[in-house]
Formats: structure tokens, sequence, C-alpha cells
């Protein structure tokens, strides 16, 4: 996990840099409304989860998972749909 956050620090922010282009004459950093933050929150929320979901679809894992050599495959050795990888995402969450 500790690996994995390098790459999604730099994905955060360019997510976090596309909410201030879209919101910036509605979003004052100074004096955020609660309504923006929790929306900010959850924008970042299904950033990381696209990273996470797209990296175990697409390469079957994360850079963190690549660094340790760690695959994630179904019982047959193949990929994850991503009907799983959504799921696994959620209920790492939890």
């Amino acid at each position: 996990m500790f690996y994995d956050l390098f790459p999604l620090i730099g994905i955060w922010i360019v997510a976090a840099g596309l909410w201030v282009l879209v919101f910036h004459d509605v979003y004052d950093p100074q004096h955020p409304a609660p309504l923006l933050r929790a929306l900010l929150s959850l924008w970042l929320l299904v950033v990381a989860g696209a990273y996470f979901v797209v990296s175990w679809v697409r390469v079957g894992a994360t850079v963190g998972s690549r660094a340790w050599k760690f695959r994630l495959v179904r019982d047959d050795g193949a990929r994850i749909d991503t009907r799983t990888a959504c799921l696994r995402f959620i209920l790492a969450l939890v």
C-alpha cells in the first residue's frame, strides 16, 4: 500500500487540479462549502478507485504489487473482470 501511495498522490494532484478548474468560481479554498468539500472527497475516492480497478483489470497488479511481483488473477489464471475489481475495491474500503 505504501508503494501505491506515490502514483496515487500524483493522480490526486491532477484530479484536484481538474476539480479547481471546473469549480474555480464556486470553490473557495479559504472557506469551502461543506457540500463541495464532501464532493471533492468523493471525487478523489472515485479517482483512487479508478486507479486500482484499471490496474487490476488491465495488468493484474498495481505499481506496489508489481514491486513485490504479486498479480491478481482468477482461479484459472485469467485476469479478473471489472465487476470483481470494483467489488474488491469497495470491500477494501470497509
